[in-house]
């Protein structure tokens, strides 16, 4: 019997026993952007999408009644969210600290 550990990084492929890390090409637009991948077909560029200055003034819009509504001041409120958007609460150090926060208030405890 095979036990393999567990991964902490979901977005890495453990490779099957016998077979090479590089040998299994990137299978998702992450994957291929982040290896310098070509795109999917050649001769075409890859996908993109970009948002209009309407659609970024209506999330905005739709963002004020929460922001306005949360015991949070506004620019407490839009530093979270560029964390957000930058991955910063995707670090492992992160996530270990919020889990352990929610544990805490779970159990009872006032947390850190």
């Amino acid at each position: 019997m095979v036990i393999r550990p567990s991964n902490q990084d979901p977005l890495h492929r453990t490779p099957a026993p016998g077979m090479d890390a590089m040998s299994a090409p990137p299978t998702t637009p992450r994957e291929r952007a982040a290896e310098g991948a070509p795109s999917p077909v050649p001769g075409r560029p890859a996908d993109r999408a970009e948002v209009s200055s309407a659609a970024r003034s209506l999330f905005e819009s739709a963002l004020q009644p929460a922001i306005g509504g949360s015991t949070l001041s506004p620019e407490r409120m839009r530093g979270i969210l560029e964390r957000v958007r930058t991955g910063h609460y995707d670090q492992p150090a992160v996530l270990d600290r919020i889990a352990q926060s929610i544990q805490d208030e779970v159990a009872g405890g006032t947390g850190a």
